[in-house]
């Protein structure tokens, strides 16, 4: 392409101070041709990272597990602490000898497994500004991540093959029209 484009100039006559038609024309073919590469190039970064991206995209989903599997294990202690609560009270009770049925506390999970959803919890009343803004950008960062990342880098390709044709077709019909009838 730059050979052609050096071949033009020096077969035309010169003019030096202005950008000629042919100069607008092999400009517009050398950046598509360039656009062509750097689609090549990210194509290619992506089928190579993917592995990367599917980990960062689905990183939130890991920590939701995390705050799911500690909240089962707060649950659960919880549940001990307030067994052990009971337990000490009904001691107390016994030993004053005030016990009666309306102050016993039992307590029995509700599910066997201890898998029943957790209560949502409620929002602290002084929440520090800094955390609310950084849990906000951190949701922002990963919808960008999620919206500009490639599922199958094939796609860039297949996108690409209709795109590209289109564009160069586009660019062409303005091009001419612009030279050939203004």
């Amino acid at each position: 392409m730059t050979t052609l484009m050096m071949g033009a100039r020096t077969s035309l006559p010169n003019a030096n101070c202005f950008i000629k038609a042919i100069d607008v024309y092999l400009g517009i073919c050398f950046s598509f041709i360039f656009g062509a590469l750097i689609e090549y190039a990210v194509a290619h970064f992506c089928t190579l990272s993917s592995t990367d991206t599917h980990m960062l995209m689905y990183s939130h989903h890991i920590h939701d597990l995390d705050d799911e599997i500690n909240g089962i294990v707060t649950t659960i202690s919880s549940h001990a602490a307030a067994t052990r609560r009971a337990k000490r009270r009904a001691a107390k009770e016994q030993a004053s000898g005030t016990a009666t049925a309306s102050t016993e506390l039992t307590i029995t999970p509700s599910s066997p497994s201890g898998s029943e959803p957790k209560p949502e919890p409620s929002p602290p009343e002084h929440t520090h500004w800094c955390i609310t803004v950084l849990a906000t950008l951190r949701k922002l960062l990963l919808r960008s991540i999620r919206c500009c990342t490639v599922e199958n880098p094939h796609h860039i390709d297949n996108y690409s093959r209709v795109i590209f044709p289109l564009s160069f077709v586009m660019v062409n019909l303005l091009y001419w029209t612009y030279y050939l009838y203004f």
